[in-house]
Order: structure tokens, then sequence, then C-alpha cells
């Protein structure tokens, strides 16, 4: 049976949104490591500005200390020191530095934002009384320095940690990805079977009900009329009296007719011969009847010894040959029909059992539709010719058919390997 839509659309959906999950995942990561680095950039740019401030202001007081204490700008004198450090952004950078410090879990000792705040602390507090501290200048530019080491560390760490989690995200993005595509694969395979499981049924009822119709016209036309027409001969009987020339040997001849054709119908529903002596023989007494039932020459050509195959290939094999014969019979113009069956190969691994069924053509107008010389493909040829298609196609037999007004062929290859039956 088909699956419901409304259990097929959330897997559908599920996968699009583990897709969609791994791809925002992937950007996040990948835009929290540029604005870290970015972030990091940031900090070292400060502190590298500060360290330069200072550096010029130690060059200004020992060229010029009286240029260096003050500096004109417009009405106001303003200490140089305040024109070439930003002490704004400096503040700024050393908190944030401090909280990046306190995640690093460094110990206070070791912790270059710990030394960086003291040494500007005490820088600021130097400045009150000179206008370059000498001393707090070197002790503020060897934190700098300390700190700036210790940012281009943490960044490079950074960037290669970002860049191995941007790897192995891609690799689960990519396994993900193969996940899903798999497991749709594996989901549609499964829908797949279903549907074909849900055709091959359908497929079988048509054909079990085509043989229940096949059946019911061959009792109801026939056999019945037959049964209705010996009650009518023996009713005859009873009222004209048991000495009635001829009612007796009519009725005794339809009911043997009637025997005769029960036979007949189970011989073809299930050949005993198929069972008890093997596939040459239930084709070789499948042959007679059919030569009989039509008066029409139909030879049986057999090629030595056939094994035992196992039931369900015999009983395919004989069901493709019984509709191919019947075909032809029906079909083709009076003359010669053959069916031939024989082993071909010598090596036991690769030995075929061929089997043919060749007739003297058919006439054009017999075949509607059809042209000349079609082979192999028989799409749209009729019930009867895609049965056989999908017997040969469960047994692993190869089937070719070829339609020719001057001749057709129906040609059955299966390999022994595989087909004979183990308990002979």
């Amino acid at each position: 049976m088909h699956r419901p839509e409304f259990r097929r659309f959330p897997t559908e959906l599920l996968g699009i949104l583990f897709f969609l999950i791994l791809v925002f995942t992937y950007a996040a990561i990948f835009m929290v490591d540029r604005r870290s680095d970015e972030a990091l950039i940031g900090l070292q740019n400060a502190f590298d500005t500060t360290y330069e401030g200072i550096q010029e202001l130690r060059i200004a007081t020992l060229t010029n200390p009286a240029a260096a204490a003050l500096q004109v700008d417009g009405p106001l004198q303003v200490p140089a020191v305040l024109q070439m450090v930003d002490t704004a952004r400096m503040d700024t950078a050393i908190s944030r530095f401090k909280n990046l410090s306190t995640i690093q879990w460094l110990p206070r000792q070791e912790d270059p934002a710990i030394r960086l705040e003291q040494a500007w602390q005490a820088w600021l507090e130097a400045l009150a009384y000179q206008p370059s501290p000498e001393k707090e200048n070197l002790q503020l530019l060897g934190a700098i320095k300390l700190a700036d080491t210790y940012l281009e560390e943490l960044r490079l760490r950074t960037t290669d940690a970002f860049d191995l989690i941007i790897f192995l995200s891609g690799v689960l993005f990519s396994l993900g990805t193969s996940g899903s595509i798999a497991f749709y694969a594996r989901l549609r395979q499964s829908q797949l079977k279903e549907e074909f499981s849900a055709a091959n049924l359908k497929k079988a009822l048509e054909s079990e009900d085509e043989i229940r119709r096949t059946i019911a016209m061959e009792l109801h036309d026939d056999i019945a009329q037959d049964i209705a027409a010996a009650r009518m001969l023996c009713e005859r009987m009873d009222t004209t009296g048991p000495n009635t020339p001829g009612l007796a040997s009519r009725a005794a001849t339809t009911l043997g007719d009637v025997n005769q054709k029960i036979r007949t119908l189970c011989t073809e529903l299930r050949p005993p011969a198929l069972e008890e002596t093997g596939l040459q023989e239930a084709i070789r007494t499948l042959c007679e009847a059919e030569t009989e039932r039509h008066s029409r020459p139909l030879r049986f050509i057999p090629g030595g010894d056939i094994p035992r195959l196992k039931s369900l290939i015999e009983a395919n094999l004989y069901r493709i040959i019984r509709e191919a014969v019947v075909n032809a019979m029906k079909h083709a113009r009076d003359g010669n029909i053959e069916v031939r069956i024989r082993v071909t190969g010598t090596d036991s691994n690769q030995s075929s059992l061929s089997i043919e069924i060749q007739d003297s053509g058919f006439e054009q107008e017999s075949r509607t539709g059809r042209q000349a010389g079609t082979q192999a493909s028989t799409r749209g040829f009729g019930f009867g010719i895609t049965a056989m298609q999908e017997r040969a196609a469960l047994i692993g037999a190869a089937l070719s058919v070829q339609l020719n007004p001057a001749g057709s062929m129906v040609r059955i290859m299966m390999p022994l390997k595989q087909a004979e039956r183990k308990d002979h």
C-alpha cells in the first residue's frame, strides 16, 4: 500500500531542517571566528598606539623638555602627553583585556592584564608630578609589550582553534549531508518497494481474476451446456422408455466429453506430468493435446535428458511455453509449429536450458498495430506476452520474442546452475 502523505512530508521536512541547522551552525562559527579576531586586533591596535605615543613623548622630553611639558592648543595649554596618548581608549582596552584574561584562568602573578593595569595606574599617577616619568614609562612600555605578545599568541591560538572547529564542522556538514541523502534514498527505496509490491499484488489479483473468469467461461459455455444436454437426454429416456434407440449412447458420449474436458482443464491448471515426470514430458503432453485439439501439426523435438528443476521454475517455464504455444496455434498461418528443448553448454556451471517455440509466421492483419520484425521489446503486445516476461524475470530466465510474418520465434534461456532440483 502507498505510504500516506502525512507520514512522508515530516520526514522530508526533518531532512531539510537538519541541513539548514548545519548551514547556520557553520556560518555562526565562521562569524564568531571573524569577530573574535577583529576584537583581539582592536586591543593590539590600542596598545600599540599607546606604546608609540609614550615613545614619542620620551623622545620629545629628551630633545626639548619645555616643549614636551606643554603644548599650545588654541587658547589652552594642554600637557603634551594628553595629545600623544588616548587615555580613554587605553582605559577601555585594559578593561576588555582584563575581562579576557579572566576567561583564560591565568594565575595572578602571571596575568599580563594585572601587570598592565598596575603599570597604567602608576603611570597616570606619576603624570601629576612630571610630564614624562621615565621609570613609569619603562614599566608601562614593558607591560604593554608583554600584553601585546600575549594577545598575538592568543589570536593565533584562537584562529587555529576556530579553523579546526570550522574544518570539523565542514566534515560534520558533509557527513550529515551524506547521511541525509542516504537516509532519504533508503526511505525512497522503501517507498518504491512498497509501490512495487502493491503493483505486483494488483497484477497477481488481475491474473487470478483472469484465470477465474476463464474457468468460469469454460464451465458455463462448454461443460455446463454438455451436462445440460446429457440431462435432457436422460429425461427423454425416462419419458419415452429405455428402449428408445440412441439416447443412452448419446448421453454416455456427452458425459464422456464432459469428463475429458474436465481432465483437460485440470491439466491446464496443474499438469500431473509436470510433477510426476518433469518439464520435458509435460511439454510433450501439451504438444500432443494441442495437436489433437486444433488438428494442426505441432512437433515436439527433445534434445536429450533434461534434469529435474525446482518446482517453481518448472511451473513458470511450463506456463511460458504454454502461452507461447497457444499464441502460435491461434495466430500462426497453416504450417509447421515446432517446440525444441535442449541443454546447451558442456560445463555444469555454465550450461543452460534452451527452449524454442517457432511457427510459420502470422497474417499481417492478425497483429493489429504491430510492426514486422519486432524483437525482445514487446511492450503493449498484450497481457499474454507481458505475463511471459514477468514469469521469466521471476525465475531468472532470459526471454526473447521475435514476431515476424515470415516466421516467429520465442526463445527461453534458463541457467541450470541455480535451477536444478537437489533431491533428484
